[in-house]
């Protein structure tokens, strides 16, 4: 939960459902997340929020 959190504070324009669908996406290459593991799925989270916070600090 909470690196879902932490992905849509830096992400504020996704709803709960896409940032899991973009996070599902990336793991699979579909918008599947019941097919993965919570794990796997942190981990995707938990990326996602480090790339987006790298992006916003080289604008």
């Amino acid at each position: 939960m909470e690196a879902l959190l932490n992905f849509l504070a830096e992400e504020p324009d996704l709803r709960v459902g896409q940032a899991i669908a973009i996070a599902a996406s990336r793991l699979t290459g579909q918008c599947d997340p019941f097919s993965i593991e919570d794990e796997k799925m942190i981990k995707a989270l938990q990326e996602l929020t480090m790339e987006y916070r790298a992006r916003r600090a080289t604008r």
